[in-house]
């Protein structure tokens, strides 16, 4: 079990970005949903397994800003894959769904009080990044999963919390990145979590909100796009660094290329039905069949090109050693 020491607390991330593609694909074939819920579940279980056999790592894991940041999306996947098993356990599902919810306020309030409000600026604005976004607005997954377990009142104060607290913290992130820049490769990637909150409002507005404010929702879409353009743009600009080096190097950051990728795919699905269904006409609706083809592609290869770069790290030097 010595992998388990090399297991990053990122790999949550790459669960989550299973967790949503499985749901995103189960449209196609209830197979991939199957066989993402099983990743999914597997890398949760790792990284359980090694903060468990020392508890001490965690401690001091949590003391980092952006490791403590991307811990949320151990409790996001939680919520999604609570809908995987709900069919099979249904009381138990509801139980882990609820606990999910409750831990990710419980890290919203750890994450308030003992990093961002400790955070002293300008001197360490370094430790700002875009991972901030997934303990404010990750609990907008409550939203997106509540229809299934019938609490669309939960689902509703999610959403809105999530979407209040995305204002100041979309400026407070922003701030940082266009004073600093995103020159570090090691955390390149992380801004790709830009695509991610706008597009998670999408879909958590949809979700929970049977009566829906059309102009709210077609904004937050068309502002998720925009963001969507930038974590594209942070991929092609991580990529390139690795061209110019000529060197790739294995970074817990590169989770950054799943979830947010996937749930602009989703967004845009979704966003689609409902324009659909409404039979409302917009200049964007007939591009929006080719746009979700498009943003599918390029979530799938994120997913699978992350989960391949954290195995071979996880992995690699067992198979070396034999």
């Amino acid at each position: 079990m010595n992998f388990l020491k090399r297991v990053p607390l990122p790999l949550s991330g790459v669960a989550l970005g299973f967790a949503a593609l499985g749901n995103l694909l189960a449209a196609y074939n209830m197979s991939f949903k199957i066989i993402c819920g099983i990743l999914a579940f597997v890398g949760l279980l790792f990284v359980a397994g090694k903060y468990l056999s020392n508890p001490q790592v965690f401690a001091t894991d949590m003391k980092n800003p952006v490791i403590a940041s991307v811990s949320g999306t151990y409790t996001m996947a939680l919520m999604l894959l609570a809908g995987y098993i709900k069919p099979v356990l249904p009381a138990f599902a509801i139980v882990v769904w609820y606990i999910a919810i409750v831990l990710h306020f419980i890290l919203i309030v750890y994450f308030t009080l003992n990093i961002v409000l400790k955070i002293k600026l300008p001197d360490e604005m370094m430790k700002i990044a875009a991972s901030f976004f997934i303990v404010y607005v990750g609990i907008v997954v409550a939203s997106v999963t509540a229809p299934a377990f019938k609490n669309i009142a939960l689902g509703q104060i999610c959403f809105w919390i999530g979407f209040i607290l995305y204002i100041p913290f979309f400026i407070y992130v922003s701030y940082r990145y266009i004073k600093l820049g995103n020159k570090k490769i090691e955390a390149k990637a992380l801004a790709c979590i830009y695509a991610a909150p706008a597009s998670l409002c999408v879909a958590g507005y949809i979700s929970s909100f049977e009566q829906k404010n059309m102009s709210l929702l077609t904004g937050i879409y068309i502002f998720s796009l925009l963001m969507y353009l930038v974590g594209i743009v942070v991929a092609i600009d991580l990529f390139g660094s690795f061209l110019k080096n000529k060197e790739f190097k294995f970074y817990p950051s590169l989770a950054g290329l799943t979830f947010p990728f996937v749930i602009s795919a989703i967004a845009t699905k979704q966003f689609n039905a409902v324009l659909t269904k409404a039979d409302i006409q917009m200049s964007l609706r007939p591009v929006l069949p080719m746009l979700f083809k498009i943003e599918l592609v390029i979530a799938i290869i994120g997913v699978v090109f992350a989960a391949l770069c954290f195995a071979k790290h996880v992995f690699g030097k067992e198979v070396n050693n034999k």
